[in-house]
């Protein structure tokens, strides 16, 4: 089972795919998106073929509605903006006593979905509980937004009192710090020492796809899009933009960043929707130079203090393997 922290909380991402037939809801906007600061560049429905795909989708739900609060409809396709190879992100928010079964469920419906089935499922599932949820509210994350300004398929009244509460117009300090901490700071050590090491020893250079038609590629590729966007969804809303969709940081970059940075998360977003696993280093070296700019952005957003250079410090050890070295207890339990 793939986890995937969001900012001070932990939430489970499953794949699932069964279909079935029976009806489960009609899907509604819980809020009218605000463009000015945050929303939406897209903001068209989605059709009614998807509608009934997720309904019928999220009907495996239904035996377990007393351990859940709210599904709720995020993304692009939330706005009529995806692609083919978009998936369809479901957020489950769970009770107090439902998250682990809830999680169990999801884990043990991938693996026969996996079995069973050839094909990727389209669909995506972060799984929060409540706990979890209000503290990505209180800290006004990006993904609060997100469920926010999404489509409800279900809720017993729980997410609508959430909504009802005045959000923060940005996310607060806690929000970049923690997501240096446990989402950025440890991988972009690592991966770039990686990829840079992989040049090095392949010898690559501009002209690097002419001289060897053979070579597979530098990896791993969508790994590294993914932590730029990470990166983006920090960067971005320090900047007074909350995109909602890929669609919205490739917006939003070009409003940050000028072409350049136009050009890099249109590169990001295509990587992470085809699920390319590599890249060549013309594509490398020009998203390692937007990755560079953006941490360094990011380190000056937390602000440079004493628990700055702990996070550097415990993030570089690991890249280089020196677990033992790790000073934080809660880094060392993760990757010794």
């Amino acid at each position: 089972m793939r986890h995937q922290t969001l900012s001070a909380v932990r939430s489970g991402r499953h794949r699932a795919s069964v279909r079935v037939t029976s009806s489960f809801s009609t899907g509604r906007k819980t809020q009218q998106t605000c463009r000015a600061v945050h929303g939406s560049a897209t903001g068209k429905p989605f059709s009614e073929a998807v509608r009934k795909a997720i309904v019928r989708e999220l009907s495996f739900f239904k035996s377990y509605h007393h351990l859940i609060h709210s599904l709720v409809l995020v993304g692009s396709t939330a706005y009529g903006a995806q692609t083919v190879n978009s998936d369809i992100d479901i957020v489950v928010i769970t009770t107090a006593r439902g998250h682990e079964k809830v999680c169990e469920l999801l884990f043990e419906r991938e693996i026969e979905e996996s079995l069973s089935s050839t094909e990727a499922s389209k669909f995506e599932y972060t799984v929060l509980s409540c706990r979890q949820t209000e503290k990505l509210f209180q800290i006004a994350s990006p993904f609060a937004y997100s469920i926010c300004h999404g489509v409800v398929f279900q809720d017993d009244g729980y997410l609508a009192s959430l909504c009802k509460k005045r959000l923060p117009r940005l996310p607060e300090k806690e929000y970049y710090t923690t997501c240096l901490y446990e989402n950025i700071a440890t991988p972009y050590f690592g991966m770039l020492k990686k990829l840079q090491s992989e040049t090095r020893k392949r010898g690559c250079s501009l002209s690097c796809r002419r001289k060897n038609k053979g070579c597979d590629g530098l990896q791993p590729a969508h790994m590294f899009a993914k932590l730029i966007l990470k990166m983006l969804y920090v960067t971005l809303p320090s900047r007074g933009m909350m995109p909602l969709t890929k669609g919205d940081v490739v917006t939003y970059a070009k409003k940050a960043y000028g072409r350049q940075g136009e050009k890099a998360a249109k590169q990001v977003v295509s990587l992470m929707r085809d699920k390319r696993a590599s890249f060549c280093f013309d594509e490398f070296r020009m998203l390692k130079k937007f990755a560079v700019q953006l941490f360094k952005e990011i380190l000056s957003i937390v602000g440079f203090g004493v628990e700055l250079r702990e996070i550097l410090v415990d993030a570089a050890r690991v890249a280089r393997g020196d677990h033992h070295l790790i000073h934080n207890p809660a880094t060392k339990n993760c990757v010794v």
